[in-house]
């Protein structure tokens, strides 16, 4: 289509509408507002940056406190398995005998639960 075909047209016609602003004036507030725009966006994008560090470094507080609570527990554990099983080596010191007859007595339930015929 050609320029020749809207130039019959009413809207060809119409000055543009004057808003009250003059050029230079509308230029300006236009930079004005990109500029408050640009600082409102590197405000958020800093308190962002901040809030996220914050959250960083909080996270990694609390992984380290878990970290030592794992750590004082699993010592914790070994301290009484250990003293569990040196208990039972002292028991079985102790009373050799009684320990023997102990051992023999679950390896005879232990055979006939297994030599049992099935149903």
């Amino acid at each position: 289509m050609s320029n020749a075909q809207y130039a019959d047209s009413p809207f060809s016609k119409q000055e543009p509408k004057d808003y009250g602003y003059q050029s230079g004036s509308g230029k300006r507030e236009a930079t004005a507002v990109a500029q408050n725009a640009e600082s409102a966006l590197r405000d958020v994008g800093s308190e962002f940056r901040e809030g996220t560090a914050q959250a960083v470094d909080a996270a990694k507080e609390a992984l380290s406190r878990t970290k030592e609570s794992v750590k004082q527990r699993v010592a914790k554990a070994q301290e009484q398995a250990t003293g569990a099983v040196n208990s039972f080596k002292d028991h079985v010191s102790d009373n050799p005998l009684v320990s023997i007859g102990i051992a023999a007595g679950v390896g005879v339930i232990i055979g006939v639960l297994i030599a049992r015929p099935r149903s």
